[in-house]
């Protein structure tokens, strides 16, 4: 198994374990809100690997508060990072995937959910990627 790990923080914990395990990993710092970082990720994946067969997004920050209280900064850092970063992975991983490979993104059950008290804004950016 040849696994890429994408944080915005650098944490070589996961990467550490999947080698002790047996397995092949890097660990890359990257924020998928900036378009740019993301196709600098998917070169570095290419260039690493040759070919991306499958990418996992699963990018998210959280949000809690009434919609009536939320901050345009604060709707707009969620749907940076949940929404916009989720599709823009998914862009740039499609355009060096293999033939068969697959991209998986992760949502939410929020998402699905109807309702779900104090959670507008987070429900709202995971809801988006269901509809993917």
């Amino acid at each position: 198994m040849q696994l890429l790990l994408a944080r915005r923080s650098l944490n070589s914990m996961a990467e550490k374990s999947i080698k002790s395990n047996g397995g092949e990993a890097i660990a890359l710092k990257a924020d998928v809100g900036d378009v740019a970082q993301t196709k600098k990720l998917m070169d570095q994946a290419v260039e690493h690997y040759g070919q991306l067969d499958i990418v996992c997004s699963n990018s998210g920050v959280v949000s809690f508060g009434h919609f009536k209280d939320v901050e345009e900064e604060e709707f707009d850092r969620v749907f940076r990072i949940n929404t916009r970063g989720q599709f823009f992975v998914a862009r740039e991983a499609y355009k060096h995937l293999s033939v068969g490979g697959r991209i998986i993104l992760m949502g939410s059950i929020t998402g699905q959910a109807k309702g779900v008290p104090k959670h507008a804004v987070y429900s709202g950016s995971k809801g988006a990627i269901e509809t993917f």
